[in-house]
């Protein structure tokens, strides 16, 4: 099920006519995959279809789901890029959505079947040390130290207690209707995406107190399907998921209490994002890696893309490589040339 494929690179030709000095003549139109300063490096299939990922050190964990059936963890070594290797995996149950590793323990957030808590230090052994099942439907999961931030669709934001990852206990809990994937969390603060209903929020917390959790400011913008909130500075990126307008909004948040918009950028689809220095990285479900400069954080600037079909989910960036979560075509591995 796990095994590497090569994916097969296709080419289509159209096929025009044009008359050159009184003598038509076909004019051939070629497309093929889309690189402007990247080059894909490897590749690996992940078995169906690949969404969340976190790389540590030579190690990529990627989430793997079959059409939205349940899947699992899969461990991969990356320490050679041209040549990744699937080192084990593990699955119990329910679908999973994201998650994050600290110190060879993984946080995976599971609809379906709560917090699994896996000892991942074997990488050819996973196991599951503890269930945290909450109401089960956790859709992200963000590892601080000893806290775990949690975002259950039904129960709202969590702070957990995870300095025994075999005994995870739950401190606070703030209501939010629909908790949803992508939490953010910096420094105190906490901006939960709210995707219940025909409109989204953003939720932005005072997490200071780890038992005692307080509303700082919500930002709503009706028709807007916010996807993957991230900080940089005072501004933040977040993606629009909905079926309207390709975009994603810049927010300035440097007042919790009253958001205000600084920018909309067009023309890009479905987006999850990470940033590396002054780039921001976009991982566009149909137009693949989009790379922009944010060193003007209201002007982003497209530096760089790379595409060559499959859904692209998610994207990590460790040492000017991106590993891209790319659906049906697994994990891709992309070196940065800017």
């Amino acid at each position: 099920m796990k095994s590497k494929r090569k994916k097969t690179i296709i080419i289509i030709s159209i096929v025009a006519f044009v008359v050159v000095g009184g003598i038509t003549a076909p004019l051939i139109y070629f497309f093929a995959p889309i690189s402007r300063n990247t080059k894909e490096l490897g590749q690996i299939d992940t078995g169906g279809f690949a969404r969340g990922i976190d790389v540590v050190e030579d190690i990529a964990y990627v989430l793997d789901i079959t059409d939205y059936t349940p899947g699992g963890l899969v461990i991969i070594n990356v320490s050679d890029p041209t040549d990744p290797q699937e080192l084990g995996s593990y699955y119990e149950s329910g679908t999973m959505w994201e998650v994050d590793v600290e110190d060879n323990i993984a946080y995976i957030a599971n609809y379906g079947s709560g917090l699994e808590v896996v000892n991942v230090s074997d990488p050819s052994n996973p196991i599951r040390i503890h269930h945290y099942a909450s109401n089960q439907q956790i859709m992200d999961v963000q590892v601080e130290g000893d806290l775990a931030f949690v975002a259950d669709w039904d129960r709202g934001f969590l702070i957990l207690n995870v300095s025994d990852p075999s005994s995870v206990v739950e401190l606070s809990q703030y209501p939010i209707s629909g908790a949803y994937i992508h939490t953010e969390i910096i420094g105190n603060r906490a901006y939960v995406v709210d995707h219940q209903n025909n409109y989204n929020s953003i939720i932005i917390l005072d997490i200071s107190d780890s038992n005692t959790i307080s509303l700082l400011g919500e930002y709503t913008q009706v028709g807007v399907d916010f996807w993957d909130p991230i900080l940089n500075g005072n501004y933040m990126y977040v993606g629009d998921h909905s079926e309207g307008p390709d975009q994603f909004f810049i927010l300035d948040v440097s007042n919790p209490a009253s958001v205000q918009e600084a920018g909309v950028y067009t023309k890009t689809g479905m987006t999850s994002f990470c940033i590396d220095g002054n780039y921001l990285f976009n991982a566009d479900w149909d137009k693949g890696l989009e790379v922009y400069d944010i060193s003007n954080p209201i002007d982003p600037k497209k530096v760089a893309r790379f595409d060559d079909g499959g859904e692209a989910y998610d994207v990590v960036v460790v040492d000017g490589i991106a590993y891209l979560t790319d659906g049906p075509d697994g994990l891709e591995i992309i070196e940065l040339q800017f």
